[in-house]
């Protein structure tokens, strides 16, 4: 079985370390709105904001659907990573659990307080069975992205404020 990423960047005039703080205490149903048959978050229960590797949260979405976050990785100023799984949607039957990542890295030029950084988000599903694998990568690289390339947008919005 295939796993399929799909990766999304936004340039900022913020430092890594800056934009790292922000994130982790973004209030995310702000960042993460709607996109054509995706859902918005529209509340978090649990750990609002990311500290500690093992943290979860629950995602409650407007379609009444929802899904856990676990944070397994923290590297200040550097980035994060989480899983994604216990769909309650119709993903349940097509995805075991995504991977995803959030990195800051200096832009070219600028040092790590002075310098922009480049914000960098990236998603990797596990198919649930062979046999879905098709409908994941569609899915991922279609709908998913437009999704993430408008909510990294978002999120660079709501930090640089």
């Amino acid at each position: 079985m295939s796993n399929f990423e799909v990766c999304v960047e936004a340039r900022l005039a913020l430092s890594a370390e800056a934009a790292f703080l922000k994130m982790v205490a973004l209030d995310v149903p702000t960042a993460f709105q709607g996109y054509g048959p995706l859902p918005a978050v529209v509340a978090i229960e649990g750990t609002p904001i990311w500290e500690a590797a093992g943290q979860q949260r629950t995602l409650r979405l407007a379609d009444h659907s929802s899904l856990v976050e676990t944070l397994t990785t923290i590297d200040p100023p550097h980035g994060y990573t989480y899983s994604a799984d216990q769909f309650s949607s119709a993903f349940r039957y097509l995805i075991k659990c995504a991977r995803a990542s959030w990195r800051f890295l200096p832009q070219a030029g600028g040092g790590p307080s002075t310098g922009g950084c480049v914000m960098r988000w990236s998603y990797r599903y596990l198919p649930r069975h062979w046999w879905t694998s098709p409908l994941v990568w569609l899915i991922s690289h279609t709908v998913w992205r437009a999704y993430m390339r408008r909510s990294i947008r978002r999120c660079a919005a709501a930090i640089c404020d």
